[in-house]
């Protein structure tokens, strides 16, 4: 995955961040986020076998301050 595609899952799915709030730090156009989320997920899809892979490759990349939010 390139790094930016990696910047923004992880500010969007670990950090809980808004698309608006990526694209400020990142300085780019919401849509630009948008695309790259999209390509990240389809290439996490593609080398992941089954759901359980990807779960537990996001359970494993999670903050220790995101889990007291289960």
């Amino acid at each position: 995955m390139p790094p930016k595609g990696r910047e923004v899952v992880k500010c969007v799915y670990l950090k809980g961040m808004k698309y608006k709030e990526v694209a400020e730090l990142m300085n780019v156009s919401v849509s630009t986020i948008k695309t790259h989320l999209v390509n990240s997920l389809k290439t996490l899809r593609l080398k992941s076998k089954n759901c359980s892979d990807l779960f537990l490759l996001l359970l494993c990349n999670f903050e220790k301050d995101n889990f007291s939010a289960f």
